[in-house]
């Protein structure tokens, strides 16, 4: 943070009102509820994608050398499907977590944290290519700040036509 960027922080936090409380617990239940949101989009994106691609009947059952060899011989629409919904769950959740707290993209950009840190979990499950792995943080943040980006906007346009 730059130094003017930390005096105003501590300029906020020196001085403790109802009003704070009251932004605050709205950021953080705007944050919860794009990041239920986006989870929500993400996991209706992912089981479209296994009734378009359904695993391999010994998929559940496998080892994890097995299970290396079954991800590797899966197309790659099944990875591009997976990809989509990381994106439109980032883009959902973001946007409804950025619209509900009207402080910018930064509760887009926390939810965008809080939902790569889940979809790492659930990455963990499975052994998975690096480019995954790689490709999983990027684009959900950069889903995520587009996502703030409009809904930052929105309240704008909203505030200025009210």
């Amino acid at each position: 943070m730059s130094n003017g960027s930390f005096e105003r922080l501590q300029l906020w936090l020196s001085e403790w009102n109802d009003d704070k409380t009251r932004q605050t617990l709205l950021v953080v239940l705007a944050v919860l509820t794009g990041l239920f949101t986006g989870l929500m989009v993400e996991t209706i994106m992912g089981r479209v994608g296994q009734f378009i691609f359904p695993p391999p009947p010994k998929f559940g059952m496998a080892n994890t050398e097995e299970l290396k060899a079954l991800l590797a011989a899966m197309p790659v629409e099944i990875y591009l499907i997976k990809i989509l919904s990381w994106a439109l769950g980032a883009l959902g959740g973001g946007y409804v977590a950025a619209r509900m707290a009207k402080i910018g993209p930064m509760a887009a950009l926390l939810c965008a944290i809080l939902l790569t840190a889940s979809l790492m979990i659930g990455l963990g499950g499975e052994p998975h290519p690096l480019w995954v792995w790689i490709v999983c943080p990027l684009i959900v943040l950069a889903s995520a700040y587009g996502a703030g980006f409009l809904a930052h906007r929105v309240n704008e346009d909203r505030i200025i036509y009210e």
